[in-house]
C-alpha cells in the first residue's frame, strides 16, 4: 500500500514484478491532522503551551544515524539554551527506539532533559496533535519530520543522512528543502530566525507528494480490505475521526531550578530570563552562566544545586506551618542561601540572611524573589513599593512591602 502516485511509478521502475500488488491507499495518519488542524489551539492547551511561549518539537527517528543516534545531547541543549517563560519543547521519539531499547532507558538517557522541562510523549498516541501545535520542527530524515514539513512548519534539520532517504522520495525532498543546523552557531539565534524568516507555502512540495488522494485513505483501505475478502462494501461512509486533544497524555515535569539572569531595563523595572538548571552544558551553550545567579526549590533532587544556590524556594506550607520558621530553617541549612521564600495567604513571602521580610503582591514566587535578590546584590537603595517585571513578551506589577526587619 502506497500513498503516491509516485511511489508506484518507483516500484514499478525498480521492481517490475510488484508493481501489479502495488495499490495507492493515501495515508490515513496525514488524512487525520487534516481534519483535526482546527484543534490546533486545543492541543496546545493540553501541552501547557501559554499563548506566548513557542513549542519547538523535537522529532528522532530510530538507528544510529538519527537525531538521537547522532546527537544525543541535543534534548538537554535545546532546554538550557531556551528561555522556559517563551519556550515549551517536546520530544517525540520513534517506537522502534521506544521498544527496541525500553522505556526505562529512553527515559534515562533524556532524564535530565526532562527534569529541565522537556514533555515526552509515548510513542502509540497523540504525535500527530503535537505536530499540529508546533511552532517549530527539529528533526532528521524520519517520517515524522516530513509530517512536519507538510503542516508548512519551519524545519531544522540536527541531521540529515542523505544516503538513507530514497531518490525523489518525500525524504530526498525534505533533505533539499529543509535547513541544516550549524553545530558552530548557537542553537536560540538558528531556531529564532528559522521562525521569523519562514515563507509559508515553502514545503508546498512536501505536501504535494505526501498523498495523492487527500482525505480518501479510509475509504480506499475499506475497499480494499472488503475487496479482498470477496465481500460488498458498506454503504455508509467510512468515517475519519479528528484526534480528541485529551489523547495527548503528557508528564510535565515542574522546573525546580533555574539560572536566573535579571536585568534592570528602566526605572523600578527589570527583565528576567528563566533557563533550567541542573543539566550538564558549556558555556558556549549556555552564554548567560556569568551573569545568571540559581534558584532552586528546597525539594530538588539534586542536592549539589541547594548547597550552591543563593536563592532557595520553600515548598507550600502545610497545615500549621509558619511562613517564618519555615524560611528561617531554610536559611539555616543551606549556609550558600541569601533569601528564602514561600507563597503563603498574601502572594510571597521573602526572608534575606540580613533579616529583611518582604511580603510580595505576584503570580509567581520565582521572579519576586529573583527580583528581590537582584536588589539585595546591587545594593541600589530603598526597595520600591512597586516593580515591572518583563518575562518574554509578558509584563507583570509586583507590589512589595517591607514588613519588619531583624538587623536595624
Amino acid at each position: 500500500m502506497l500513498g503516491h502516485e509516485s511511489e508506484l511509478a518507483r516500484l514499478r521502475a525498480l521492481t517490475p514484478a510488484a508493481a501489479g500488488i502495488g495499490v495507492v491507499a493515501g495515508d490515513p495518519a496525514f488524512d487525520r491532522m487534516l481534519v483535526s488542524r482546527h484543534l490546533r489551539m486545543h492541543y496546545r492547551q493540553a501541552l501547557a503551551v501559554a499563548p506566548h511561549q513557542k513549542l519547538i518539537v523535537v522529532c528522532t527517528t530510530w538507528s544510529n544515524r538519527s537525531l538521537l543516534g547522532t546527537w544525543p545531547t541535543l534534548f538537554r541543549e535545546l532546554t538550557a539554551c531556551l528561555p522556559r517563560d517563551e519556550y515549551r519543547i517536546v520530544g517525540l521519539v520513534h517506537p522502534n527506539v521506544w521498544h527496541g531499547h525500553g522505556t526505562f532507558q529512553v527515559n534515562t538517557w533524556l532524564a535530565d532533559a526532562h527534569r529541565a522541562g522537556l514533555t515526552l510523549i509515548g510513542p502509540t498516541e497523540g504525535w500527530q496533535a503535537v505536530l499540529l501545535a508546533a511552532d517549530l520542527i527539529i528533526g532528521d530524515h524520519g517520517a515524522t519530520t516530513c509530517y512536519g514539513a507538510a503542516e508548512d512548519l519551519p524545519v531544522l534539520l540536527a541531521t540529515f543522512p542523505d544516503a538513507d532517504v530514497a531518490p525523489g522520495s518525500v525524504g530526498e525532498l525534505l533533505g533539499t528543502l529543509a535547513t541544516r543546523i550549524n553545530r558552530h552557531e548557537t542553537l536560540r539565534t538558528q531556531i529564532e530566525y528559522a521562525i521569523q524568516r519562514h515563507q509559508p507555502g515553502h514545503f508546498a512540495p512536501i505536501r504535494a507528494l505526501m498523498t495523492s488522494c487527500p482525505g480518501e485513505a479510509i475509504e480506499r483501505l475499506r475497499a480494499l480490505c472488503y475487496r479482498h475478502m470477496r465481500l460488498s462494501v458498506p454503504a455508509t461512509a467510512p468515517v475519519t475521526p479528528v484526534i480528541p486533544p485529551e489523547l495527548i497524555a503528557i508528564d510535565r515535569p515542574t522546573v525546580l531550578a533555574d539560572h536566573v539572569t535579571c536585568t534592570p531595563t528602566g526605572p523600578a523595572e527589570y527583565t528576567i530570563a528563566r533557563y533550567p538548571a541542573g543539566i550538564e552544558i558549556d558555556s558556549a551553550t549556555a552564554g548567560y552562566l556569568d551573569i545568571a545567579f540559581l534558584v532552586v526549590h528546597e525539594n530538588h533532587s539534586q542536592q549539589s544545586l541547594l548547597r550552591e544556590a543563593p536563592v532557595v524556594l520553600a515548598t507550600d506550607l502545610a497545615a500549621g506551618q509558619g511562613a517564618d520558621e519555615v524560611l528561617t530553617d531554610i536559611l539555616r541549612r543551606w549556609p550558600a542561601a541569601q533569601v528564602a521564600a514561600v507563597a503563603d495567604a498574601d502572594g510571597h513571602l521573602i526572608l534575606t540572611r540580613r533579616g529583611h521580610r518582604i511580603s510580595v503582591r505576584g503570580n509567581d514566587t520565582g521572579l519576586a524573589v529573583a527580583v528581590v535578590y537582584e536588589w539585595l546584590v546591587t545594593g541600589v537603595g530603598e526597595i520600591p513599593s512597586e516593580l515591572g517585571i518583563i518575562v518574554g513578551t509578558g509584563r507583570e506589577t509586583l507590589v512589595l512591602r517591607r514588613i519588619r526587619d531583624d538587623n536595624p
